[in-house]
């Protein structure tokens, strides 16, 4: 988690924020939000007050990690496939917001992403 710090502190959202998103989404999920922010940081005003909105939607049961990393690989697939450490397929599984679990298959190795 010490990345997770590292880009809290480069995106210049507060302790408390990330305190509570921790909180609310637990700390794993929470650092891999601050990642999707990252990558996105460019289209976003306030890092802090988009991890805050994002953090009231989790504790409302209205925020998903999945769509947002399903979202983050299509809009940049081989970046994200290269950043793989393992070559086997990549399968992503969440809920959805109809509280069904969805499981796609994302891509198979490096050579590029299929969506099903």
């Amino acid at each position: 988690m010490t990345a997770a710090v590292v880009v809290r502190s480069m995106l210049g959202v507060s302790p408390s924020a990330n305190q509570d998103a921790c909180d609310a989404m637990a700390p794993e999920n929470a650092a891999a939000t601050m990642a999707c922010i990252l990558e996105r940081a460019g289209h976003i005003n306030s890092a802090g007050g988009y991890l805050r909105n994002l953090t009231d939607k989790a504790r409302r049961g209205e925020f998903s990690l999945g769509p947002v990393l399903m979202a983050l690989l299509r809009a940049n697939p081989v970046k994200v496939l290269k950043s793989l450490e393992q070559s086997g397929p990549l399968v992503l599984s969440y809920m959805d917001r109809s509280g069904k679990i969805a499981v796609e298959r994302v891509a198979t190795g490096f050579g590029g992403a299929s969506a099903q």
